[in-house]
């Protein structure tokens, strides 16, 4: 007795889990099961409750009050307050049109505590058996409503809610995905395969026929030369449309919210039996740094990527397979693609991961270069640099094959200078000089080029600082070329233990194949610098060091997902120097404080 005693409170806790997971569950339960897209929010009141909070921290309900109660504001628009079950789940169901129809059919399921007060709400409301039809606000048509379980089923439609419907079953991580974020959207990949597959296997042909009649219209002979390789191409697209319908299980978007941050999520997940499901169950995800290397500057975008060679090269070999033997059919242009596609390949068998870095500029427009990356490649160092170097080489064939004129002009040059011990490659882009009599797009394209990469066009380099670290950057000063190889060298960790990116990248997987850093601050500040270089008179100031915004993607199991995370304390600061800069416009001022949170 005593041992069943001590397990009581653990059999209760259990017992309460499972009962919740069941009550959050009734919603789907009434979701027909042809369903193709199901918008859920869990716990109607605690996530209005949610939004709201977010809402008056953005300073939204400053220009309109009802944000700070999405569900008070819902059910007046409804001009229904009886009969709801303020805690329970809602859905909007999206069905595929009806016959003859383009627009798809919609119903709403909202948590009823009474169905007769809650219909009582419309004092036109007709009914007859079991579906009443109702004048909804702002509606010319009448909608109609029924009791399906808890919740009352509504929609524009009467014959959507003649039948109860037997309920829609998510399975893997997507059923984990509706259960525990407040706003989740599932798409039921087994109803959309149903109307998606067969048109899309029925319109191969017809796609196939009207790229080919595009092309006869632009050039005969060179339709007729690369028929092959066009219909191979489309045949191979077409193909992985109809693998990724067949294989996919089902897919959700997700938000999570809280009074600190936004925390979106995302996923796809196939069959673990599938070709889909198995290739992307290898693929290696990695818990090391992927930003080491970067120097400590002020970026716009950081990013760092794991690279498993193995299965990236397979995965490029099945992508490409149906179509290289098309490639020598061609000749001089079937070689040059083929060697560029070598190249990338060979990139990818030897780079391990990548961490770039774009850093935020400040210099006059059309002196310097807007895009100032940075960039260190993990790997094999010499064969990074000589696969970069056949991928050049090789983009240049492409188009001398083709005998398509470049509006842009670039050139190779190895061993071009040394830094600091360092060979280091240059790498030229610029706008093609114009003829006597240019062009309005020749014109426009010197013009672009100039505000984009500044007078002397875009000048990148390339080098091994080790036998297995190599660095490429474009735009950048040769201070910046200085502090990238110091920092690469050293394996420099100090941009990954950055107070502010440690704090968003401890809400995020520990495990992932890419991650990225979003400075929204340096992002807003470089934007107001160059609007007060085209006279703008925008003045505001944001807090310093705000949390970026973070991302991650990565596999689990035969899904791929990527999660987020949105600051709630760096959108703050962005709103209320938004409506600073809007004053200013107009001619209202800065006022002290401007962005503060």
């Amino acid at each position: 007795m005593k041992r069943m005693r001590r397990m009581t409170p653990v059999v209760l806790a259990a017992v309460v889990l499972l009962i919740a997971t069941t009550v959050r569950a009734q919603v789907l339960k009434q979701v027909p099961a042809d369903a193709l897209v199901v918008v859920k929010f869990k716990n109607m009141r605690a996530t209005s409750d949610k939004m709201g909070a977010l809402a008056n921290k953005f300073g939204i309900t400053n220009m309109n009050p009802k944000a700070g109660d999405p569900l008070g504001a819902f059910k007046e628009s409804l001009q229904a307050q009886n009969g709801f079950k303020d805690d329970g789940d809602a859905a909007i169901v999206v069905m595929a049109p009806a016959e003859g129809k383009k627009q798809p059919e919609i119903v709403a399921l909202l948590p009823i505590s009474d169905y007769k007060a809650f219909i009582a709400n419309f004092p036109d409301a007709t009914t007859e058996g079991a579906i009443s039809s109702v004048k909804l606000p702002n509606e010319n048509e009448p909608g109609f409503a029924t009791q399906w379980g808890d919740y009352a089923a509504i929609s524009n439609t009467k014959a959507l809610l003649t039948k109860k419907p037997a309920g829609i079953a998510a399975t893997g991580l997507a059923a984990k995905e509706l259960d525990t974020k407040d706003i989740a959207i599932y798409a039921n990949m087994k109803a959309i395969r149903d109307k998606a597959l067969p048109r899309l296997q029925k319109s191969r042909d017809e796609v196939k026929q009207r790229v080919a009649d595009q092309m006869k219209n632009k050039n005969a002979e060179a339709a007729q030369k690369y028929q092959g390789l066009t219909n191979t191409a489309i045949d191979e697209i077409m193909g992985l449309a109809e693998q990724f319908l067949q294989q996919a299980q089902g897919a959700t978007l997700g938000l999570e919210l809280s009074e600190d941050a936004i925390r979106p999520t995302g996923l796809v997940e196939f069959d673990p039996a599938s070709q889909w499901g198995q290739t992307i169950a290898k693929i290696k995800n990695s818990d090391q740094p992927l930003l080491v290397g970067l120097p400590e500057m002020k970026y716009l975008f950081l990013m760092g990527m794991s690279i498993d060679q193995q299965s990236a090269s397979k995965i490029i070999d099945d992508l490409l397979a149906p179509v290289q033997g098309e490639f020598a059919k061609l000749g001089d242009e079937g070689k040059a693609i083929q060697n560029y596609i070598n190249a990338i390949k060979s990139m990818l068998q030897s780079t391990g991961s990548q961490a770039t870095g774009f850093i935020a500029p400040s210099g006059a427009i059309g002196q310097d270069s807007l895009m100032q990356m940075v960039s260190v490649m993990n790997g094999k160092s010499d064969q990074i640099l000589q696969a970069q170097r056949e991928m050049f080489n090789s983009q240049q064939a492409v188009m001398q094959a083709f005998g398509t004129k470049s509006p842009v002009e670039s050139s190779f040059t190895a061993n071009a200078k040394t830094v600091d011990g360092v060979q280091l490659n240059q790498f030229t882009t610029k706008a093609a000089a114009p003829g006597d009599n240019p062009t309005a797009q020749e014109m426009q394209m010197q013009q672009v080029m100039g505000v984009m990469y500044g007078a002397n066009g875009l000048v990148g380099y390339s080098g091994a600082v080790t036998p297995d670290k190599a660095i490429v950057t474009a735009g950048v000063s040769d201070e910046v070329l200085t502090k990238l190889i110091a920092s690469a060298k050293a394996g420099d960790p100090n941009v990954t233990k950055a107070e502010t990116v440690q704090q968003v990248a401890a809400q995020l997987p520990k495990k992932r194949v890419f991650e990225m850093y979003i400075p929204l601050d340096n992002i807003a500040n470089t934007a107001v610098s160059y609007a007060k270089q085209f006279g703008m008179p925008i003045n505001v100031q944001l807090p310093e060091n705000l949390q970026p915004v973070g991302v991650t993607a990565g596999t689990e199991g035969s899904a791929i997902r990527f999660d987020g995370v949105i600051p709630a304390g760096t959108v703050q600061s962005l709103v209320s120097a938004g409506m600073q800069a809007a004053m200013n416009m107009q001619g209202g001022g800065a006022g002290p404080g401007a962005g503060a949170p």
